[in-house]
């Protein structure tokens, strides 16, 4: 069976498909993973086929033309933000970049910015679903996560789960809608696909509990720490002392304030009389010529090889990076700075494994402070220990993967479910 991927936004969004890949591949599934041309490298050194989509995410982020959608406390804001010409062209030029990849499809899965996927499947008549790196399973347990860090009743979180599903399908139905219309000649009403099919979430239940139907066994882990070669410079500046903060912000960037918040990170660094490595991303951060001894800047590297050689994690709260510092089993500082961010922000604090998070609005060098000070006590230490060995013990990709193959397999009556030995 050939199992198409179709996955939208930063290397956070990618990888976990990459992890799912491997092993689909290993239950004797051909797979191909689609996405933006960035990850074209990534995903080929683990052996899977790759289909780009026309978009450059590297710069699309430094442009700044999605800060609005990225900063976005809600989906319709991010609908709203959505709403540039300029930017809506790039996403009707997506729909049709996914359409052809698929033309060899035997299932689909999709990642939710990639509702096409859903329609796809239904024209070829194959099955498809969902592949969420965050929660999205309708629960009363918890609020849904674009809500999560707000004061809501328990008695109104299944209502917050349908609205976040309503409102993210807005968001989505925009560029698909044009595309449908302009380039296939299609103008009916479209359903929710986000409602319709089944859904599997690379998230551990250890952090937030997928209810049934949905499916989670746990995060869809990808090694890439066998692929990085280590540089002198960084293993020279891990062996001169005390384990160093990471600071970074992944894909996130913000031209205008990435100079200032640089200095105020690195003037935070040296009043705490601690040790950096500072990673400016896609723009987060910017180069500094001249860096006291005990920060060393660099561009990117793989969290699951760096993270647990650090004492603390500083970082946007994007969902791949918060699960590679659980993983790491080392305490966590979020600075969120819109949608799903402030939650992971807020479960950190929860479970005791880091501090209050920090609104990238409200940051100043007190705050930062106290939040570095608070997330390297004995208890926030031992904590972020403990869950880092409980989530060692599980293999999301891995059951995930049996999951979704005995799935596609139930469709296709010629084809046998497989066990694990």
């Amino acid at each position: 069976m050939k199992i198409i991927l179709l996955t939208a936004g930063s290397r956070g969004d990618t990888q976990p498909f990459i992890a799912l890949g491997i092993e689909l591949k290993k239950l004797g599934n051909e797979v191909v993973i689609v996405g933006a041309k960035n990850f074209l490298d990534l995903v080929n050194s683990y052996g899977l086929e790759f289909r780009s989509i026309n978009v450059d995410v590297e710069s699309i982020m430094k442009s700044g033309k999605v800060d609005s959608a990225i900063n976005a406390d809600s989906p319709i804001k991010m609908l709203l933000s959505l709403r540039n010409n300029n930017f809506m062209t790039q996403l009707v030029q997506m729909q049709d970049d996914f359409y052809n990849s698929c033309h060899d499809a035997d299932a689909i899965i999709y990642h939710p910015g990639a509702t096409i996927g859903h329609f796809i499947a239904k024209e070829k008549n194959i099955p498809c679903m969902i592949g969420s790196p965050f929660p999205m399973s309708v629960t009363d347990q918890y609020p849904a996560i674009i809500f999560y860090d707000k004061n809501i009743p328990k008695i109104f979180n299944k209502v917050t789960h349908k609205i976040f599903i309503s409102g993210f399908w807005m968001a989505t139905k925009l560029p698909l809608k044009v595309y449908l219309k302009n380039k296939r000649n299609k103008n009916e009403k479209l359903p929710n696909p986000l409602k319709i099919d089944q859904l599997v979430v690379s998230c551990s239940n250890q952090i937030f509990e997928t209810k049934l139907p949905a499916h989670s066994s746990g995060y869809w882990n990808v090694n890439t720490s066998n692929t990085y070669q280590l540089s002198e410079k960084i293993d020279k500046f891990l062996s001169e002392g005390e384990k160093p903060i990471y600071i970074g912000f992944g894909s996130l960037g913000n031209s205008r304030k990435a100079k200032e918040n640089t200095e105020l990170f690195i003037k935070a660094v040296i009043e705490t009389k601690r040790r950096a490595i500072i990673s400016t991303g896609f723009g987060g951060f910017v180069e500094m010529e001249k860096l006291p001894e005990n920060i060393l800047m660099i561009k990117e590297i793989p969290h699951d090889w760096l993270f647990p050689k650090m004492s603390l994690i500083i970082h946007h709260g994007g969902a791949g990076t918060t699960a590679s510092a659980f993983h790491a089993g080392i305490p966590q500082l979020i600075i969120p700075h819109g949608n799903d961010q402030f939650a992971w922000g807020k479960r950190v604090y929860e479970l005791g494994v880091g501090s209050e998070p920090i609104k990238i609005k409200d940051i100043n060098l007190e705050n930062i402070k106290k939040c570095i000070e608070y997330a390297s006590n004995d208890k926030i230490i031992l904590n972020a220990k403990i869950l880092g060995e409980k989530l060692s013990n599980e293999n999301g990709a891995r059951d995930t993967a049996l999951f979704v193959h005995n799935y596609f397999m139930s469709k296709d009556t010629k084809s046998l479910k497989v066990n694990f030995d």
